[in-house]
């Protein structure tokens, strides 16, 4: 004997307009202003936004990567980049260059405890170090 209304393959129940994730309200679908809309997602995101232009400097460079044409070092007499990661740094970087608004690099210097080396087995630090001068 099957059961009506359960979630497999039963008739869905509409929800009457009122959608689940807004609270009961309806959205606005699209009235706000731009600087709002960017307060939002700047809040949202915790930070500040990429600009457009830096956005089509990433993609870029990205296109490159797939491409083979995106080369690391100075005047692209590296070798070739093969990592996604790092060519959306590269993209980044040359942003950055053109003055596009793209949030500031991290700083190279954060503590050990912060990035998760130096701590557990292995870190280097103890009676079983190995390296050094024995005698």
């Amino acid at each position: 004997m099957a059961r009506q209304g359960t979630s497999r393959g039963g008739a869905r129940r509409s929800s009457g307009g009122k959608s689940k994730r807004t609270g009961g309200r309806k959205s606005a679908g699209g009235k706000r202003s731009t600087a709002a809309r960017e307060r939002s997602t700047s809040r949202a995101t915790g930070g500040t936004r990429y600009s457009a232009g830096a956005g089509k400097s990433v993609a870029s460079a990205l296109r490159r990567r797939k491409k083979g044409t995106l080369r690391r070092g100075k005047a692209g007499h590296g070798g070739k980049v093969t990592d996604r990661d790092q060519a959306i740094a590269i993209g980044l970087s040359e942003a950055r260059k053109k003055g596009a608004r793209v949030p500031p690099e991290r700083s190279g210097n954060r503590s050990r405890a912060a990035t998760g080396k130096g701590s557990g087995r292995g870190s280097g630090r103890g009676k079983n170090r190995t390296g050094g001068r024995r005698g």
